[in-house]
C-alpha cells in the first residue's frame, strides 16, 4: 500500500487492450464444466436467460405463432440470449485479467524503483564509511598502533563489502525494473531520474590495498596480521578476515562489470534518445569502467 501524497502514486502501467478470440471466448464459457453438458454458467446466468425468453415466448403467443415456430423461437432466443451474455462475461473477465496484470507490475516497478533508490544512497553511506575508515587506518599506521590498525582496516573492508552487495543489488534492481516495464505502456520514469551519481570507491580500493601491502612488509605489523587473517569473519563470501580481504577487490569489480551491463542494457530496453544515451553512458558506464581499472 501507499500514500496519496507519495510521489510514486503517480507511477501506474496502464492495462493492454482486451484481446478477444473465439477460442478464448470458448475457453471462458467452459472454465467451470464439471460434467458432459455443463455450459459453466452460473444459476444466476440461467435464470436471467430464462426471463428474458419466456418473455419472448408470451408476446409470441399473442401473435398466433404454431407450436414449432414457438419452440423454435424460444431455442433461437435462449442461445442469441446466452451467446450475448456469454460474450459480455469474456470481456469483462478479458478486461479484469489485463487490469490485474497491470496492477501487479505497477507495484513490482514501483518496488524495483524504490529499490534502486535506496542502494544509490547505501552505496553512498557504505562509500562514506569505508573512506573514514581507510583515513583513521593511515592515521594509526602512521602512529605505529598495530592492533587499532588492522581493526580500521577490517572495518574498512566490511563497509566495502557492504557497499558491494548494495551494488550488485543495484544491478538487480535496475534489470528487474526495466524488465517488468518492457512492452508496456506506462508512466513511470527512466531509472536514472534523480540520481545525479553512482559512487565508487576504486580509488579507495587501490589506496588501501597499497596501505594493507605496506604493511604487511613491516615485522610488527605483519606479526598482528597473522594472528588476525584467520579470524572467522564474512567478508565477500569468505569464512576468514584473510580470505577476504584477498578476494574482495574481485568480487568489487565483478559487481561493477554487473552493474555497467545492467545499465548499457537499461539504456537499449528502455528506449532512450541517442542524446540522453550519451549522457548516461558518460554518468554511469564510463565513471564505472574507471573505477573498474583503478582498483585493478
Amino acid at each position: 500500500m501507499i500514500e496519496a501524497n507519495d510521489p510514486m502514486v503517480a507511477y501506474v502501467v496502464r492495462p493492454k487492450r482486451a484481446y478477444l478470440t473465439l477460442l478464448g471466448w470458448i475457453r471462458n464459457s467452459a472454465r467451470g464444466c464439471v460434467a458432459i453438458g455443463c455450459l459453466g454458467c452460473s444459476s444466476s446466468l440461467v435464470g436471467i436467460v430464462l426471463l428474458v425468453v419466456l418473455a419472448m415466448y408470451w408476446r409470441a403467443l399473442d401473435q398466433g405463432l404454431t407450436w414449432g415456430m414457438r419452440f423454435y423461437l424460444f431455442v433461437t432466443s435462449a442461445s442469441v440470449a446466452f451467446a450475448c451474455l456469454s460474450f459480455i462475461d469474456y470481456v469483462g473477465c478479458v478486461v479484469a485479467e489485463n487490469r490485474a496484470i497491470a496492477n501487479t507490475k505497477t507495484n513490482v516497478a514501483r518496488e524495483n524503483l524504490r529499490n534502486i533508490r535506496r542502494q544509490v544512497q547505501a552505496m553512498a553511506h557504505h562509500a562514506h564509511l569505508a573512506r573514514r575508515s581507510y583515513a583513521h587506518a593511515v592515521v594509526e599506521h602512521d602512529a605505529h598502533r598495530y592492533a587499532a590498525f588492522w581493526d580500521e582496516i577490517e572495518e574498512a573492508a566490511r563497509q566495502v563489502d557492504a557497499f558491494r552487495a548494495a551494488q550488485f543489488a543495484l544491478a538487480g534492481g535496475i534489470e528487474n525494473y526495466v524488465n517488468v516495464l518492457y512492452g508496456t505502456e506506462h508512466s513511470f520514469p527512466f531509472w536514472y531520474e534523480g540520481i545525479t551519481e553512482i559512487p565508487e570507491l576504486g580509488s579507495t580500493m587501490h589506496d588501501m590495498n597499497r596501505l594493507r601491502r605496506a604493511a604487511e612488509s613491516d615485522f610488527h605489523f605483519a606479526n598482528i596480521w597473522e594472528h588476525r587473517q584467520s579470524r572467522q569473519v564474512l567478508i565477500a563470501g569468505f569464512q576468514t578476515l584473510g580470505e577476504g580481504l584477498r578476494h574482495l577487490e574481485e568480487s568489487v569489480i565483478t559487481s561493477l562489470d554487473a552493474l555497467k551491463k545492467a545499465v548499457s542494457r537499461s539504456v537499449t530496453i528502455q528506449g532512450v534518445p541517442a542524446a540522453g544515451a550519451i549522457n548516461i553512458l558518460a554518468r554511469f558506464v564510463i565513471p564505472i569502467g574507471n573505477a573498474a581499472d583503478q582498483s585493478r
